[in-house]
């Protein structure tokens, strides 16, 4: 199995197939990158495919403070990728929108599947989980 060593000290877990035009998956909460498997035969006659999976999960090593952010630009730039198309799952999403924010320079598109664009509920922002239930998940899951 594949592995890289971040910039914060994590291994992350990722498989790498096909040749041409760099497509980066990052799956949600609480799956891995097999949820891509289906997927990334469609993309390999074109596309080089990179799925991770995510500190926590599947064979990827958990850290409780990492720079997940940096840590996907560190291995973007440690396979040679230069500019991605990066796809992402729910939470998967999220960190893809939040990395392509830090670093717009490496992404060449991004797709966001499922993915919202706050947890919280806001007056401005009716789609989210109440502040009060992000505490209790929160706690649950520490």
């Amino acid at each position: 199995m594949p592995f890289i060593k971040t910039g914060s000290r994590i291994n992350l877990h990722f498989h790498s197939r096909g040749e041409g035009e760099p497509v980066l998956f990052i799956h949600g909460w609480s799956f891995d990158c097999s949820i891509w498997f289906k997927q990334i035969n469609d993309f390999l006659s074109s596309y080089k495919v990179v799925v991770l999976d995510l500190p926590g999960h599947g064979h990827s090593d958990y850290k409780r403070e990492t720079g997940l952010i940096d840590d996907i630009g560190f291995m973007i730039r440690e396979l040679k990728l230069g500019k991605v198309n990066l796809v992402g799952h729910s939470l998967g999403g999220f960190l893809s929108l939040k990395f392509a924010l830090a670093h717009p320079e490496s992404v060449k598109k991004l797709v966001l599947i499922g993915t919202p664009a706050k947890f919280v509920r806001t007056k401005e922002h009716s789609f989210g989980l109440k502040e009060k239930e992000i505490g209790k998940l929160k706690s649950f899951l520490l």
